[in-house]
């Protein structure tokens, strides 16, 4: 099983209904399909169940709820980007389905607890959003509601289980992680090759139009250079490039992650102070100005302490998550529908 992501705070009901109607668009295809070519029907897509929890049911829409966002998961990663659209709304529904197994087990699991999260803590949840989606208009969300085909009641009761389940996972998970000076400087000294600041350079850019008046133009940006104006100045009058009213002053940068080849190989073989000849790109000539050079340099201990725990952090919560549910599947009778 894949880890599952810390859910959202919110349900973003409205960004929801486009994407979740094209789900069902693309699963009454489907199902379509399936009738014509399969006569026995799997008893789970007849009375919508997607999956059943110790008797508790997980319906079909239960869990296209969750595919937008697994969706958008699939979208930043290597090997799902590439699927069918069929692959793809196949991929994400099991993603979903199996996030909504575990939401299920960690919610039955607190009501077979004694621990219970206060209501008034459930009541700030409830109106939080109201308040920061919303501004504070009740009506606004009962509309969203009813776009949805989902009661106040229903929608409570969401957020409800998310508050509880972030206390779950706070009482199984989070107060179980200790991360140590010991493991942090463990984990530094076994990095700290990789752990640099590469060389910056502080660029200047200045882009004339490459057109008929282009070497009057360049000729009067020399004569001014000679004269001791400075970059900023003739940039801020003459340039035609996006960051012209700043004086063409890009900061402090790393040119290969900055610009096209042509344009980084021109500044990253200047000297300090120098200006480059003109790079014809795109129909524009740039001249290139390095005003400075911050050269590559360790980041330290100290530096890096922040970053290495916040890593060595999520890492071993997603361990003891994992183990955590997987103890929970291991106790729980799980029956899923094949829906495809």
């Amino acid at each position: 099983m894949t880890a599952i992501p810390k859910r959202k705070q919110f349900i973003l009901i409205p960004l929801y209904i486009l994407i979740i109607t094209c789900c069902y668009t693309f699963a009454q295809e489907t199902t379509s399909a399936k009738n014509r070519s399969e006569p026995a029907i799997d008893e789970g897509l007849v009375d919508g169940l997607a999956a059943s929890v110790n008797g508790e049911s997980i319906t079909v829409h239960d869990v296209f709820m969750g595919v937008p966002d697994q969706l958008r998961l699939m979208a930043y990663n290597d090997e799902t980007r590439g699927k069918s659209r069929e692959e793809a709304f196949q991929a994400a529904y099991e993603a979903s389905l199996e996030e909504c197994i575990d939401r299920k087990l960690v919610v039955q699991a607190y009501w077979e607890g004694e621990q219970r999260v206060p209501q008034h803590i459930i009541d700030q949840a409830v109106n939080g959003i109201i308040e920061t989606r919303y501004g504070g208009d009740s009506a606004a969300l009962q509309e969203d509601l009813a776009k949805s085909r989902m009661t106040f009641k229903d929608w409570r009761k969401i957020i409800e289980e998310q508050t509880i389940i972030r206390s779950m996972r706070q009482t199984f998970v989070g107060s179980n992680i200790h991360i140590s000076p010991n493991a942090i400087a463990t984990e530094y000294a076994e990095r700290k090759r990789d752990l640099v600041v590469p060389e910056k350079l502080h660029v200047f850019i200045l882009a004339i139009v490459a057109d008929e008046a282009f070497a009057t133009n360049y000729a009067s940006f020399k004569s001014r250079i000679a004269a001791g104006e400075e970059f900023v100045d003739i940039a801020k009058e003459m340039s035609v490039d996006t960051l012209a009213d700043a004086g063409g002053d890009y900061g402090w940068i790393v040119p290969k992650d900055m610009f096209a080849p042509a344009l980084a190989d021109a500044v990253m073989s200047l000297k300090d102070g120098d200006y480059s000849d003109p790079v014809e790109l795109a129909g524009k000539n740039y001249i290139m100005h390095r005003a400075g050079t911050r050269a590559e340099k360790e980041i330290t201990l100290r530096e890096a302490q922040a970053e290495i725990e916040r890593e060595l952090y999520n890492k071993e919560a997603e361990r003891i998550y994992k183990s955590w549910m997987d103890r929970l599947r291991n106790e729980a009778r799980i029956k899923t529908y094949n829906y495809f």
